[in-house]
């Protein structure tokens, strides 16, 4: 709630919460989104599967994603960054250190 509410106050966006996988699949299919911050771990359809996912498809793969972990080892870094995965901020992180990555994410996607 508190991500949540930090999202629509200070950087005035809208978020959606997804409860897996595949619904965060599902809504970059049909949604018009800006950004995705999406953890490693979640059920049903994992964090690197979604990534495989996105980057194989041509119009999901121009979404950023901020990829979320807490014990997210080098090798799988690296196999994110081969498909194309630019952003990571590892947990625990503050607040401002999501907004300001959030932050960068979202100006760079502003042409």
């Amino acid at each position: 709630a508190v991500i949540r509410s930090f999202i629509m106050n200070d950087l005035h966006y809208q978020p959606l919460v997804c409860m897996d996988g595949y619904e965060a699949l599902e809504f970059m299919r049909t949604k018009d989104i800006d950004m995705v911050l999406l953890d490693i771990k979640m059920p049903n359809l994992d964090g690197m599967k979604v990534c495989e996912e996105v980057m194989a498809d041509e119009k999901m793969k121009k979404i950023p994603i901020l990829i979320t972990s807490g014990n997210l080892v080098t090798s799988d870094r690296e196999k994110l960054k081969s498909l194309g995965i630019q952003y990571f901020l590892d947990k625990p992180y503050n607040s401002s250190e999501l907004f300001e990555k959030m932050k960068e994410i979202l100006e760079a996607g502003v042409s």
